[in-house]
C-alpha cells in the first residue's frame, strides 16, 4: 500500500512539475511574440495609421498590434466587417481631423477624429501597459 502511494505521489509531482513547465513556456512565447512585434512608439500616430489602413482594406495589418484577447475577438475578417458598419453609417472615409492622447483607468488612450462623407467620427483606441491595442470603438462626433 505504502509503495502504491509513493508511486501517486511521484506520477502526481511529475504531472504538476510538467503542467507548470508548459504554462512558463506558453507565457514566453507570448512574451516573444510581443517582442517581435516590435511596440508602439506614438499611439496617436499609430491610431491614425491604423485608420488608414482599414480604409485602405489593409485588415490583416492592421489588426497585428492586437492584445490576445482583441485577436480572438476581433480577427481581420471580422474587423473588416465592424469597418463596413461604420462606412455604411458615415459614408466613405475622407481623413483624419485631429488626434489626441490620454490616459484613463491604467491605459494610454488615442483618439481620432475622422472626416467621412456623412459626419465626423472619433475612433478611438486603447493600449495595453505592452502598448497593444486592447480596445477600439467609434463614436459619432
Amino acid at each position: 500500500m505504502k509503495s502504491l502511494c509513493l508511486v501517486i505521489l511521484v506520477l502526481l509531482t511529475a504531472l504538476t512539475h510538467s503542467a507548470c513547465r508548459a504554462t512558463a513556456r506558453k507565457e514566453t512565447k507570448a512574451q516573444a511574440a510581443t517582442r517581435e512585434a516590435g511596440k508602439i512608439e506614438d499611439i496617436g500616430a499609430y491610431t491614425g495609421s491604423f485608420v488608414e489602413l482599414m480604409a485602405k482594406g489593409d485588415f490583416a495589418t492592421a489588426a497585428e498590434h492586437f492584445d490576445g484577447e482583441m485577436r480572438a475577438g476581433l480577427p481581420p475578417e471580422k474587423l473588416k466587417e465592424v469597418w463596413r458598419t461604420v462606412t455604411a453609417r458615415y459614408g466613405a472615409y475622407r481623413k483624419p481631423i485631429s488626434a489626441q492622447t490620454g490616459r484613463a483607468a491604467g491605459f494610454d488612450i488615442a483618439v481620432v477624429k475622422c472626416e467621412f462623407e456623412k459626419g465626423e467620427v472619433y475612433v478611438r483606441l486603447t493600449f495595453s501597459s505592452e502598448k497593444q491595442v486592447s480596445g477600439l470603438f467609434f463614436d459619432q462626433a
